[in-house]
């Protein structure tokens, strides 16, 4: 346990707190935390010290994840093998960009060239002239991203994660 200013994000004490519950020989097998001290990197340094970090999960971002009423970014298959995420209406990326957000990194991926403009679904995938995504790496990514009978991580495991509001735990590898 931590005490701290009431302007330090909770998921920056969930390694010290781990940390501390280490030293004293008291480290847990699984780790049962409130949505506030769960993300994709602590969940993935979690099991790295082979603990599972088990948690409620932020709901995707973007008003489609919001108003469940379009597509969201997890509505796109990705294969990170060949580097080839297809949106919902079955359209290919034309840009992959390997890229860092605050530090950490990401993938960018656009579908300026997939004939979003003419597309009848347009209007449940974005108001822009097209639909762009940012996603954490594939490893992360795997956290969060629901098994459909089209997808699986690189490694070619199965994954099982939760839909928003659930628990998770990130696959063992």
């Amino acid at each position: 346990m931590a005490t701290t200013a009431a302007s330090v994000d909770d998921a920056t004490m969930t390694e010290p707190v781990r940390q501390g519950l280490a030293r004293r020989g008291m480290t847990p097998a699984e780790d049962y935390v409130d949505c506030g001290y769960t993300s994709a990197k602590l969940i993935l340094q979690a099991r790295a010290d082979g603990i599972d970090l088990i948690g409620p999960v932020k709901q995707a971002g973007g008003h489609q994840a919001h108003s469940a009423n379009g597509y969201a970014a997890t509505d796109f298959h990705i294969d990170w093998e060949t580097r080839q995420p297809t949106c919902p209406q079955s359209k290919t990326s034309s840009r992959w960009i390997d890229t860092r957000e605050n530090g950490e990194p990401r993938v960018h991926i656009d579908f300026y060239r997939a004939g979003c403009p003419t597309c009848p679904a347009k209007a449940l995938c974005t108001t822009a002239a097209y639909r762009g995504i940012t996603l954490r790496t594939a490893n992360s990514t795997r956290c969060w991203k629901p098994t459909d009978a089209t997808s699986t991580p690189p490694s070619g495991s199965s994954v099982t994660t939760p839909e928003p509001e659930s628990r998770a735990r990130c696959p063992r590898q």
